[in-house]
Parts: structure tokens; sequence; C-alpha cells
């Protein structure tokens, strides 16, 4: 299952000048966090082949709760990272501004109005399936109930996320799985066991606040969508187009090499340039421009490093892929790997994209990605998901990934002008 993007916890960070700025993100224990986070991969692919056949057995409308769990564990992922996208960048703003003490009331202030919101979300979601697929309306129904569900727990694992509380990430995993083994008929409303656990952890004492609202929900999540939409964009349509014939142990063993980078380089890189970002966006506003040379310095050695480090992630990702075939030669075919490639090319590509809207490169990385996901779409419905699909498509990212590489260098480059000069003289 996927989630908004991990941020680190809320520390002070001196800056080049010797002042300090309270509720700047630096990170501990990265190691333990990565275990922690995959969690819901671990546990969900011991469970679900374990309750298989129960839920098959089971059905709503004429179709097996099977079926309608495995597009909801498809579709959930492209839902977190759109709906919680709002969450992360108004509570980020709060916390930056007010301090971290407030992140619980700024979060059950701000989610109330951006949980209806997002419902628009699960309409769209439903009508993809109403309209690709022969569900009744009771299946139909069945889906946005668990989607319903599901959209109330992402966006509740938004503030164990930012507290980098990884613990209280897999416990309450563990309490989704706890249902679905044990009480498979109410696996509908398994998230709800999540969200208890989160609520008795995050609601520590009585609490009184009014609703807030959150600026520019609809625009946020546009750029949720599009990093949501990279990585899973390619189940979620095989999902719609194969329809009976899909093939889900083919689709989760092609994405698993592409969700241990993303998440090992979000837990483990990630944090030390949004460390960099963080200290310089502070020194633009306070330092003198000897200190931000400086700064900005030290920004692109933290890029230099970790972009390393992203080459040593991608090895370890292959690695994986090579085990995997290893273990089940059932793998070993060329639409395995093709797969495998294009779910790599979309990590990748949903890194750089990342990275660029840090930069304020908005208006250029949603058109630039939209694009390509369009396009994408329109030829997984025109042609075949065969391995020559698949195989053209990630040369075709290699492009892709190349041309946000060269943009975000240039970008990187000069950090001051992309962060603030671009804005200050667009006038």
């Amino acid at each position: 299952m996927g989630r908004r993007l991990a941020l680190p916890k809320w520390t002070d960070v001196v800056d080049p000048g010797g002042r300090v700025k309270t509720g700047v993100r630096s990170t501990s224990r990265p190691a333990g966090a990565l275990l922690a986070q995959l969690t819901p991969l671990a546990v969900l692919a011991l469970v679900f082949p374990v309750v298989g056949n129960q839920l098959h057995e089971l059905n709503v409308g004429g179709t097996p709760l099977s079926t309608v769990i495995m597009a909801g564990s498809i579709a959930v992922p492209f839902l977190a990272q759109t709906a919680c996208a709002p969450l992360y960048k108004a509570l980020g703003n709060d916390v930056y501004n007010e301090g971290s003490s407030l992140l619980v009331t700024n979060f059950l202030a701000r989610w109330p109005i951006v949980f209806i919101r997002s419902l628009c979300l699960v309409v769209l979601l439903c009508a993809a399936f109403a309209a690709t697929t022969q569900w009744s309306v009771g299946a139909l129904f069945a889906f946005a109930l668990f989607m319903v569900c599901s959209l109330a727990m992402v966006q509740w694992f938004v503030v164990p996320i930012m507290e980098r509380r990884f613990g209280l990430w897999a416990v309450a995993w563990l309490a989704y799985a706890a249902v679905l083994l044990f009480a498979p008929e109410l696996c509908l409303i398994a998230p709800l066991a999540t969200l208890f656990v989160l609520g008795i952890s995050i609601l520590r004492g009585p609490i009184f606040l009014s609703l807030r609202p959150t600026p520019h929900v609809w625009r946020t999540f546009a750029r949720g969508a599009v990093q949501g939409t990279l990585i899973w964009l390619n189940p979620l349509l095989l999902l719609l187009v194969t329809g009976p014939s899909f093939n889900p142990t083919l689709v989760f063993f092609s994405l698993l090499p592409a969700l241990v980078l993303f998440n090992s380089y979000f837990t483990l890189i990630a944090p030390g340039i949004q460390f960099g970002f963080d200290s310089f966006q502070y020194a633009l506003q306070k330092s003198p421009v000897t200190k931000l040379r400086v700064q900005a310095e030290y920004l692109r050695a933290q890029v230099r490093g970790k972009f390393v480090a992203l080459g040593l992630s991608f090895v370890v990702a292959t690695s994986i892929t090579m085990a995997a075939e290893s273990w089940e030669p059932a793998l070993s075919s060329p639409l395995y790997n093709a797969m495998i490639l294009c779910s790599l090319g979309f990590c990748l590509e949903s890194i750089f994209v990342y990275h660029l809207l840090q930069l304020k490169r908005d208006s250029f990385v949603v058109s630039f990605s939209f694009a390509h996901c369009v396009g994408f779409a329109i030829a997984m419905f025109v042609f075949a998901p065969t391995a020559s699909f698949y195989t053209v498509n990630a040369i075709l990212q290699v492009v892709i990934v190349a041309t946000l590489a060269i943009v975000y260098a240039r970008e990187i480059a000069e950090p001051h002008y992309a962060l603030f000069w671009r804005h200050a003289t667009a006038w």
C-alpha cells in the first residue's frame, strides 16, 4: 500500500550565520524507520495468500470480495498520494511557522474539510471502475465503502509520518492485517481498525479547536496526483484493462524493486536533501549574501552525495529483483523483466518530480508528467500490455528521467534563483 513521502523529525537548525531556527527537519534511526515502513508490504504479502480463498468465497453483488479488495489495494496508494498532499503542504508550513507542538491540533482543524473534498477522488475512482468493469451496483458500493474507509486511514497516517513515529505506523498496519486474518468478512472496513489505533495514540487528551481552511486544495491534489500516478498508474491501468486475467502476483513482484527503492530513498536519502533545502530557505530569508553562498554550496554537496546513494539503492533494488527471479523461476520472463524496468523508471521519475517541486517548478513538472501519464494510459488501452509494450515504455522513461535530471541539475546549480529570484522578477 502506498503512502505520502515520509518527512523527517522536527528539530532546531543553526544557519550559516549562527542563528537558530526551530521547526526545521532532521532525521534519526533511518534503518529502523525503513524496516517499519516496509511493514505493510510484508504483512499484507503474508496475509492475503492465507485468506485469499475465504475472500473469494464471500461475494457482494455477485463479485468476490477478493476482487474488490484487490482493486482497492491497488487504488488506495494512488488515493493516498493525492488526498494527503494538501495536508502535508499545509501542515508543513504550520510546523515551520508555529512549531511542531501544534501539529496534532492543526491536523484536526484542517482534516475534516480536506476529507470532505477528497471524497470527489473516491467518486472518480469508482467511476473509472464502473466504466471498465462489469461490476454490479452492490460491488461498486462495496468498493466505495472500502475506499472511503481507506481515505480516512491514509489521511490520519499523516501525523505519525510527519512525527516519524514509524513504530505506530507498523502497529497500525498490523491491526489492519489482523482484521483480514481473523475476520475476513469485515475486510471492507478493515481500515477502521488502523484508524482506531491511530486515534487512541494521537488523541491523548481533550482538544478544543475550530475548523481551519486549507488553501489551494484542488491545486495540491493535482501535484499529489502527479507523484501518486507515476508509480501506481501501471498496476491500476493494468487491472482496468485486463480485468479477470489480472495477475496480482506478477504485478506485486514487478513493483517490489521500485517500492523498495522508493521507500529507501525517502527514508535514508531524501531527509538529508530536505534538511539542506530547509537550511537554505532559512538562510535565503535571514542571512547575508556571503553566508548564502556557503549554504548553497552545502545544499549542492548534499544533493551530489545523496544521488550517489540513489545509484547504490538502485543496485540494491536490482539485486532484489534477481533474487526474486531465482526464488520463483516463473517470474523470469520478458514480460516480468520489462514491467520491472517500467516500474523503476516511474520511480526515478517520481523522485525527480518531488525535487523539482521543491524548486518551485510546479507548472513544468505537472504538465510534463501529466502528458507522460496521459500518453501512457492511452497507449495501455490501445495496445496490449505485452513485453514489447513495456520495453518501449522503459526506453522512453530513460529519456524522460534524463530530461528531468538535466533540468534539476540546472536548477540546483542556482538554488537562490530557483527559490526566490525567478518569482521575485516574474512581474
